[in-house]
């Protein structure tokens, strides 16, 4: 959305229901979108873990994977609490098993 149309949007918006409703409204799609890099970094953490070789990059791989993991399962949360629901895309599966298997 371009910078101008969404300005006209918010001041539309907030002559009709509030300048807060307006705040919290706009906040929203940069939630879903923080939600989804989250989880898409977290799918990269967890590539890496299932791809390192080097003994030395273990534990670099599970620390990553975990603060990625924790970074996404709060921001869902955060969504949750707003009242929004987070479908990941279709197609990809999530396993949040915390099995590590090296």
């Amino acid at each position: 959305m371009t910078k101008w149309f969404k300005k006209f949007i918010e001041l539309i918006g907030s002559q009709l229901v509030g300048d807060e409703e307006v705040q919290k409204l706009s906040s929203i799609p940069s939630l879903l979108d923080s939600v989804d890099k989250a989880r898409q970094d977290w799918l990269t953490a967890k590539a890496y873990f299932d791809n390192v070789t080097d003994p030395d990059l273990v534990d670099h791989a599970i620390y990553w994977m975990d603060a990625t993991e924790k970074k996404y399962v709060y921001l869902l949360k955060q969504a949750r609490a707003e009242g929004l629901n987070y479908k990941a895309p279709t197609g990809q599966l999530i396993n949040t098993s915390r099995t590590y298997h090296h």
